[in-house]
């Protein structure tokens, strides 16, 4: 969205100044070969063309950024499971509604992208829904996914949904209720939340993932009044293998978060740092949410190589606290919230602070209000209640592969002509007869199940009979808990003599489902454990699992 019309006075008196002195940008950008940890405070002035202040409808208008996209027509979903209750947003690549499932009447965000979708994007659409699957389940602080579907009109991603919208939103929603000379939020509740981007963001970059569109619009709020925040739309994520693979090339993102670095990939095609590239993000994420404007920020309506060149230009000119959008407000910062800032937004990557010196930081060590200190606590206990119900998982390789082989190919069926759907639909249901992971009972429609409980490991139903101890007439639901399979697949946590005698014969009656690497290995024997140097060795199982298929990309 473009902002509003006083944003095109301030860009037409800038030009003029610049005709005036002769100014020209440089042929080449001139990184500082080092700054002040704290440089000089800047004068508090507030610009009049800040209009965009004056109302929640201009903040939000002026803040969320995505590309132009074709409209989505009526809001049918092309199937019956979700009734469609009201469009939530729109991204890149399409529009999410809010969906009440008929069978619970539980809530969802249901991410549509009407078929059939570019070839181009096959290979991002396919990452996104596997990356978001691997890594979103062991974070509070990423959205999780239920299941994708692809029916006669689209392909869907059924959402958890998040009731405090996106961060956008939330600072819109902030804008009448300060003054305009004032800081979107206090300098504490800003801790609150970046604090909880930083953990967010090192989860990811920790199981080797980088998001690559850290933006106020990709990062939702789950409705508390001191809410928690989670990354979503993962569809530019990058996934590595090993540190050797962690550049990239790819231009893609959103021009006002981006790095110089990555601005100026787009002439040189240099290849850059995609963690460096998120810090840089959040930075912008932080001044941003406390300012509601952008440091660096391109003329309204233009198309998205020339709001690329006018903000190289302007983070070459001067440093981020000098711009006349944000520099009344930032010499409202503390020292501590200044220096942090600057070190974020340094314009060499190589001299940017890391993601977790962001962490140990002083303004982020210092504390917050009791009430606010409750709310982090909270969100402490939600991860690790998650890590514990995760415990008690344990992925199946071969079910993790089969999974996201699947969701290639459905992808890729949704790059196909919608008259050849119907034969395909029938070819996949044919396919998939005997997958636990696929669903084609509804008449048109396949859905994989894409819940961390889909892939894993589980005892054949045989096992379950002959290792039960359980008297005669004792209901199903008291056979033997996921939780008693040890990591390794073996019986010992169950702790009775008919589970040890019965271990030994364990991988012939239990069947494929329960040896390592599920069905997909052939031998049944236990993988060999990794070497050494296994660069997944500190990862979630969950992305371990997902090594060959997720990426890299």
């Amino acid at each position: 969205m473009g902002a509003c019309a006083s944003k095109v006075r301030e860009w037409k008196d800038e030009t003029e100044q610049d005709e005036e002195v002769g100014a020209a940008p440089p042929a080449k950008a001139q990184l500082p070969r080092d700054g002040p940890p704290l440089p000089p405070r800047p004068q508090a002035s507030l610009p009049s063309e800040m209009m965009f202040r004056h109302s929640q409808e201009e903040g939000l208008a002026n803040i969320v950024r995505h590309p132009r996209i074709q409209p989505f027509q009526g809001g049918a979903a092309g199937f019956a499971d979700y009734q469609p209750l009201r469009l939530l947003g729109r991204g890149g690549s399409g529009q999410t509604w809010l969906c009440k499932e008929g069978d619970t009447g539980k809530l969802y965000a249901l991410k549509m992208q009407s078929r059939p979708i570019p070839r181009s994007a096959v290979r991002l659409a396919a990452s996104e829904i596997s990356i978001q699957a691997a890594t979103g389940v062991s974070s509070v602080h990423s959205t999780h996914i239920k299941e994708a579907m692809l029916t006669p009109a689209h392909l869907i991603l059924v959402l958890d949904y998040e009731a405090g919208g996106s961060a956008a939103e939330y600072v819109a929603q902030r804008i009448p209720l300060v003054g305009r000379d004032d800081l979107i939020v206090t300098e504490d509740m800003a801790r609150l939340l970046f604090k909880q981007l930083v953990e967010g963001l090192e989860h990811l970059h920790g199981n080797h993932v980088a998001h690559r569109d850290v933006k106020l619009d990709n990062t939702l709020l789950d409705g508390e009044t001191l809410p928690t925040v989670k990354l979503c739309d993962f569809q530019f994520a990058k996934y590595w293998g090993a540190p050797t693979l962690t550049r990239t090339k790819t231009h893609l993102g959103t021009a006002v978060y981006m790095a110089p670095e990555l601005l100026e990939n787009r002439q040189t095609h240099d290849s850059y740092d995609p963690v460096e590239v998120d810090v840089w993000a959040a930075g912008i994420w932080l001044v941003c949410l406390l300012c509601g404007a952008y440091p660096f920020d391109n003329r309204p309506d233009v198309d998205d190589r020339t709001a690329e060149l006018q903000i190289l230009q302007q983070e070459r000119q001067g440093p981020w606290w000098a711009s006349r959008q944000v520099r009344h407000y930032a010499a409202q910062f503390s020292p501590d919230l200044f220096d942090l800032t600057s070190r974020i937004l340094h314009l060499d990557p190589r001299k940017r602070i890391r993601l977790e010196d962001i962490a140990a930081h002083p303004w982020m060590q210092k504390p917050l209000p009791p009430e606010l200190e409750s709310a982090w606590q909270r969100v402490r206990h939600a991860q690790m209640h998650l890590e514990r119900r995760l415990s008690m998982l344990t992925p199946d390789e071969g079910l993790v592969h089969e999974r996201n082989s699947r969701v290639v190919e459905l992808v890729r069926e949704a790059a196909a002509p919608l008259a050849d759907w119907p034969a395909t639909h029938a070819r996949m249901t044919q396919a998939c007869r005997a997958s636990s992971l696929v669903d084609c009972s509804s008449e048109g429609v396949v859905r994989i199940k894409m819940q961390p409980e889909a892939v894993a490991k589980r005892l054949s139903e045989r096992a379950v009979a002959l290792l039960d101890t359980s008297p005669p007439g004792t209901p199903s639901r008291f056979s033997l808990p996921l939780q008693h399979i040890a990591s390794d697949g073996s019986l010992a946590a169950l702790g009775n003599a008919s589970a040890e005698a019965s271990s030994a014969s364990l991988s012939a009656m239990a069947g494929p489902d329960s040896s390592d690497g599920g069905g997909s290995s052939g031998s049944g024997a236990p993988a060999a454990p990794p070497a050494a140097d296994e660069p997944l060795r500190h990862l979630s199982p969950f992305v371990a699992a997902s090594e060959g298929v997720i990426g890299p990309f």
